[in-house]
């Protein structure tokens, strides 16, 4: 990619049950994601993603058969 290219949406879909969602959505939200972008991580529903990756918040949560997608958004850096 590009130096500096940023995203107004963002879909992970990372192997199931490897714990890859939470460490990918912290980069990706980080270094790729627009200020007004959204970032969507698919992981099986029972999984527990936390309600922040980094500088993302959890927005909104939604299951679909055995399918989990966590939504996330840009609120500021960790602990603001």
């Amino acid at each position: 990619l590009p130096a500096g290219m940023l995203f107004d949406l963002i879909f992970l879909d990372p192997p199931y049950e490897k714990k890859l969602a939470e460490k990918t959505a912290a980069a990706a939200g980080s270094d790729l994601l627009k200020e007004s972008g959204l970032l969507i991580a698919e992981e099986r529903k029972n999984a527990r993603l936390p309600e922040r990756c980094g500088s993302l918040s959890l927005t909104d949560q939604r299951s679909y058969g055995e399918t989990g997608l966590w939504f996330y958004r840009r609120t500021g850096e960790p602990g603001q």
